[in-house]
């Protein structure tokens, strides 16, 4: 009877140690996923460049395409990673007649847009300021286009588009 305990016991190890091995290989599988180049921005090392922050004098001066450079997280996300990274090089297109922006399967297009600049230091919680972003700046200048897109003016050439847990920074493209 002790014979019959002892292979049972031995046996249930073997499996559960047997399952264990499947499911790391799962495991594996699911981490590697993620785009191998890719890597999201810190933005507390990104150090270079801090004191660039010199903001446009009217909205004019942000007009033209931009790309998106660099993402960071911040935060947690439901997201699909493959589909957050897939959205590097996606353009960012801002017109006196049209915002167009392919962004997480959506088509954000905006026909005749009315713009403002909008300039804060209070309601900073999702801006890249408020995570140490080139954090010279006094205040965070928003361009506001419509009436719930905002696109945080870090300097004449870079933009940043908080989102869901991670803030894209887009690139003006020459």
């Amino acid at each position: 009877m002790k014979n019959i305990a002892l292979s049972i016991i031995m046996i249930l190890i073997i499996v559960s140690c047997r399952d264990n091995k499947n499911t790391s290989k799962l495991i594996d599988k699911a981490t590697s996923i993620q785009e191998p180049n890719f890597h999201y921005k810190d933005i507390l090392l990104d150090m270079k460049n801090a004191n660039d922050t010199i903001q446009p004098k009217n909205i004019k001066e942000i007009f033209g395409i931009w790309k998106l450079d660099s993402i960071a997280k911040i935060g947690g996300t439901m997201a699909d990673e493959q589909l957050i990274q897939s959205q590097i090089g996606h353009q960012l297109l801002i017109s006196d007649s049209l915002l167009s922006l392919q962004f997480l399967n959506q088509n954000i297009k905006i026909d005749k847009p009315k713009y403002s600049l909008v300039k804060s230091s209070y309601d900073i919680r999702c801006t890249s300021w408020f995570y140490g972003y080139k954090d010279g700046r006094k205040y965070v200048t928003s361009l506001k286009a419509h009436r719930s897109y905002f696109f945080e003016i870090v300097n004449y050439h870079e933009l940043a588009y908080y989102y869901d847990g991670r803030i894209y920074f887009f690139k003006r493209s020459l």
